[in-house]
């Protein structure tokens, strides 16, 4: 590892570190083809931080850390991971030190392409071949050198210097002797250093579908589409009509996710009908939209504000929450992949509910859990339109809302009480105490 990306010797700490911390994630045969750290922990490991050793990355220097004309990134090289993911051991050969560091873009590009051109130059060194009009210059007599010839036709080119190895001349020898070999000589050829280790890891990891034929051939993710299609029915979001004349035709298509718990494993098969937003018409298919995400300030003081008040975070996730809220807007259509009705094919779907993807969905849902929140008595942030906060009785409960997932904080009776009323007027799931949130374990 050290010689392939051309790195000091003193790093062998670093490179044998490494090589333990991916050989224990790779499947092994005597485990059935598992894990050491699944076997060890019961969990699959989580692949999705494993980088190329010896990658160049760049690190972001603060404003309180340079100067004005100074660079605002440093060059680093990757040497290692951590027991935390997505950590990593960083060394920079300016300072001679090795940092951990998790702010850190990869390249990844530059260090495939010198293991690459380093063992095709192997390869090349193994395989050239010496002409016959330089045979002459090796020490040995006229007549063995014919007949080398005639046997090996060529030797190895070591370093620019023509020689034959010791082999060669045992083999010469030896037919000599007894005799040209029967059997044909197996030839050298270059393997794939990589297609089976793929092969062997892709058991490790999950694959999402990226189209629907795909996705029938598994009936975890039939099971979604159907569960999908059946939320969509149960709500009403579409009435099917003859194809109007003059009107255009939003596209659709599923998508299709592996929710994963915070240890890598598989919690959830998720696969959603969406529209294709992008072939909208403002004015006409559209008018207004919103972006409902909470700011990223915002979730990191609440949860600073949970860690000092001492409160649990609760999160509760509202399933289909874009078919709660109608459109005014007439869009239309097509059937969803694989639920065409029948002796309907000619038909299309006009929407009475906001769906995925649509351009007007996030505002309509906005607007419906909106009015419903101001209701209940909450009160808004005026910095952050997607936080809300109530005091009852001199205690106090905060809201989140990010999409279709909302985190409570506070009075703990208070919460249990909001879940309550949550529940009767939306389909909601409980997701209990905040664990796994936006890539951040809690």
């Amino acid at each position: 590892m050290l010689h392939d990306q051309g790195l000091p010797l003193h790093l062998w700490a670093e490179t044998c570190n490494t090589a333990v911390y991916v050989q224990n994630r790779c499947p092994h045969k005597i485990l059935g083809m598992s894990t050491p750290e699944e076997a060890y922990s019961g969990k699959k490991p989580d692949l999705s931080h494993l980088r190329i050793f010896g990658a160049n990355i760049y690190m972001h220097v603060t404003k309180d850390a340079r100067k004005k004309l100074e660079p605002t990134a440093k060059v680093g090289i990757f040497v290692g991971y951590t027991d935390t993911p997505h950590n990593y051991r960083v060394y920079f050969p300016d300072s001679g030190k090795t940092v951990v560091r998790r702010d850190i873009k990869f390249q990844e590009e530059k260090a495939m392409k010198c293991s690459l051109e380093r063992e095709l130059h192997l390869h090349v060194d193994e395989e050239l071949l010496v002409p016959k009009d330089e045979l002459q210059d090796v020490d040995q007599p006229q007549d063995e050198v014919h007949g080398v010839e005639e046997s090996t036709h060529a030797a190895p080119t070591i370093r620019g210097r023509k020689r034959l190895t010791e082999a060669k001349r045992l083999a010469q020898d030896a037919k000599k002797v007894v005799g040209p070999p029967t059997a044909q000589c197996r030839q050298r050829q270059s393997l794939d250093r990589y297609t089976g280790y793929m092969a062997l890891m892709s058991k490790c990891v999950v694959i999402e579908p990226s189209s629907f034929e795909e996705a029938v051939e598994d009936p975890a993710w039939v099971d979604a589409m159907v569960g999908e299609y059946d939320s969509i029915v149960r709500n009403s979001a579409w009435e099917i009509v003859p194809r109007p004349e003059g009107k255009s035709m939003v596209g659709s298509r599923w998508i299709y996710k592996v929710k994963q718990a915070a240890d890598g494993s598989v919690e959830k098969y998720k696969a959603r009908f969406v529209a294709r937003g992008f072939s909208q018409i403002k004015g006409i298919d559209y008018e207004e939209t919103f972006a409902l995400v909470t700011r990223y300030s915002s979730i990191q003081t609440i949860l600073a504000l949970s860690a000092q008040m001492g409160w649990h975070i609760h999160q509760m996730d509202v399933k289909t929450a874009f078919l709660n809220r109608g459109i005014e807007e007439e869009v239309y259509i097509e059937h969803p992949e694989g639920f065409e009705v029948f002796n309907s094919e000619s038909h299309v779907c006009r929407l009475k509910r906001a769906l995925y993807g649509l351009k007007q969905a996030p505002r309509a849902w906005y607007t419906r859990i909106d009015n419903y929140f101001t209701r209940l008595g909450f009160s808004k942030s005026e910095a952050d339109p997607n936080l809300y906060h109530i005091v009852v009785e001199g205690k106090l409960l905060i809201i989140v809302l990010y999409v279709d997932d909302l985190i409570l904080m506070g009075d703990e009776l208070l919460i249990l009480s909001c879940k309550k009323d949550l529940a009767t007027e939306f389909e909601m799931k409980d997701l209990g105490l905040l664990h796994y949130f936006l890539g951040l374990e809690i």
